[in-house]
């Protein structure tokens, strides 16, 4: 089957960049359309939120945050828009927030992809049992192909 809509996961490593590189050499070949989407895990910031100090104090840290996440997703998008700049083709950018093995796993429904990439973290090991990866989840539970990138 010939994809019409590709997913690649991007979080601004190597290997979600190699992994975009390919999608768009896919998406040029056979024209297709590619998105990128960029999960920013919520949880990482959850552990500067306590509210065990002053209020002024916990709404600075919110701002601070906040403030931290929009830069973020600039910067991924930009690196998208270059990235996609190279094949001459567009790239419909996605920002979300929340788990990254949910988020692309919904996308890939809501944007009916029919090819999801994404780089492998190179976890591996008792690491990876205890943790799991975004790319083992995604890969065990998505019902389309799913390609790996090493």
């Amino acid at each position: 089957m010939i994809p019409s809509r590709i997913l690649v996961a991007f979080d601004g490593s190597d290997l979600s960049a190699r992994a975009l590189r390919m999608a768009l050499g896919i998406g040029k070949a056979v024209d297709a359309e590619v998105h990128a989407v960029y999960v920013l895990k919520i949880s990482d910031y959850m552990r500067f939120t306590s509210h065990s100090g002053p209020m002024e104090r916990s709404e600075h840290i919110s701002r601070l945050i906040s403030k931290h996440i929009l830069e973020q997703g600039t910067r991924m998008e930009r690196a998208i828009a270059g990235i996609a700049a190279e094949f001459g083709l567009p790239v419909h950018t996605h920002k979300k927030i929340g788990d990254p093995r949910e988020e692309i796993l919904l996308l890939s429904r809501i944007i009916d992809a029919d090819l999801i990439m994404l780089g492998s973290t190179g976890t591996g090991g008792l690491k990876q049992i205890l943790l799991g990866s975004v790319s083992t989840f995604v890969v065990r539970n998505s019902p389309i192909s799913t390609v790996i990138v090493r």
